[in-house]
């Protein structure tokens, strides 16, 4: 049920995809959060391949430069249909009282002409970045370390004032008038009370995740519990809710009654959460860490030894015909001109005297079977070849004296 709910336990179309298709996966899972980290693509990107395979990799910003998705703080930065414009109004106006971020609400708090300034001037000049306006008043650091101007224009956007959308390049937010960016009918549309659109994102949250606990459904939309819990109880007493109970469960979930009701998590951040409860581990991932505090090279040195030392039996055997002299499951080098010949020259010498970083003889010329013991420290051997090539290459461009 809750893999269901979101379209990933039906089959990928087989024709062309297109728009109709991304408009039907934002009816189920109503927003994909957006992120600028790259790794094969861009995460947002994911999603939609996970339901609809392979497709036009600008169908999303396709859509969002028609209008029909715009860029908010639905689950963190994410790409919501501009029919839900009008539930989120609730919480541009929080941002126009001082509920934000610290930093964009001190800037406002001390430095007001300068929002106005920057507002004046996306309206001048349209769809601009940040440093488009002006440049950076620092060196920027690490991470998100924001100007003045740039929370300036975050706080503009945050309340509502200002819409984005995302430069293909540089993945930058453009900002510029909600009148530019979002369609007539979105803004016209009238603003429903507070409580109201809570509500009814809480009821896409049940229809998108199907099963889920009231921490899932409140956070689907990042929205506070104090203030959406009872909420929730008046859905459950309106049977808009069905209360569930699961056994095993730390608490009772909430399902939806209404026939869309097929469960899954939602995308991306929602993902994460709701498969942690289902045992996994808790792990911050190494691209969400500073620098300072990243192992990474530790792990790339006792990952590959941790991985050979566990799996001793899986060197291949030596094959019936196999020249000896030649451990198993190595290719003979090419000579091909004399840093082939010297490489051939430096296997052969290597293989006859053994290896120094691995227990004697347990590599050695004319060997029939698989070497035995530590298998993680034979890798040293290479290394000391790649020093070995690397003396010999600089030795080569020293110039000869006269």
């Amino acid at each position: 049920m809750a893999v269901a709910a979101q379209g990933l336990a039906r089959p990928r179309p087989t024709g062309r995809v297109d728009a109709r298709h991304v408009r039907g996966v934002f009816d189920r899972i109503r927003l994909i959060q957006i992120d600028s980290v790259n790794v094969l693509v861009r995460s947002q990107e994911l999603p939609l391949f996970a339901r609809l395979g392979p497709h036009p990799r600008d169908l999303l910003p396709r859509l969002a430069a028609r209008g029909e998705l715009f860029e908010y703080w639905g689950h963190e930065a994410s790409l919501l249909p501009a029919a839900d414009h009008r539930l989120l109004r609730w919480r541009m106006e929080a941002a126009q009282r001082g509920e934000a971020w610290s930093g964009l609400v001190r800037v406002a708090r001390e430095r007001p002409e300068l929002v106005e300034q920057a507002y004046r001037l996306v309206a001048e000049r349209g769809a601009v970045t940040a440093r488009d306006l002006a440049p950076r008043e620092r060196p920027k650091g690490p991470w998100w370390d924001w100007d003045d101007l740039k929370r300036a224009l975050e706080l503009l956007f945050w309340s509502g004032r200002l819409a984005a959308r995302r430069r293909p390049s540089d993945f930058a937010r453009l900002y510029d008038l909600p009148e530019r960016v979002l369609p007539p009918a979105a803004l016209a549309a009238p603003t429903p009370a507070e409580d109201d659109a809570r509500q009814e994102l809480l009821l896409g949250a049940a229809r998108a995740l199907g099963i889920a606990t009231a921490g899932d459904l409140v956070d689907y939309h990042r929205q506070r519990p104090p203030r959406a819990r009872p909420l929730l109880a008046d859905l459950v007493e309106a049977g808009e809710l069905l209360p569930v109970r699961v056994e095993g469960g730390a608490s009772p979930p909430t399902c939806t009654r209404r026939p869309r009701c097929r469960g899954a998590s939602g995308p991306r951040a929602p993902v994460a959460v709701r498969l942690a409860r289902l045992g996994a581990r808790p792990r911050r991932a190494a691209v969400r860490l500073p620098l300072p505090d990243r192992d990474l090279r530790a792990r790339a040195a006792a990952g590959p030894r941790l991985l050979r030392a566990a799996l001793p039996a899986r060197r291949p055997a030596r094959r019936p015909g196999r020249p000896e002299g030649r451990p198993p499951g190595r290719r003979p080098a090419r000579a091909r001109g004399p840093r082939g010949a010297r490489r051939a020259r430096r296997d052969r010498g290597g293989l006859a005297a053994g290896c120094a970083c691995s227990p004697a003889g347990s590599v050695s010329a004319g060997s029939r079977s698989p070497p035995t013991g530590e298998l993680a420290r034979p890798r040293t051997c290479g290394r000391r070849r790649n020093v070995l090539l690397k003396a010999i290459f600089l030795a080569a461009r020293k110039p000869k004296p006269r």
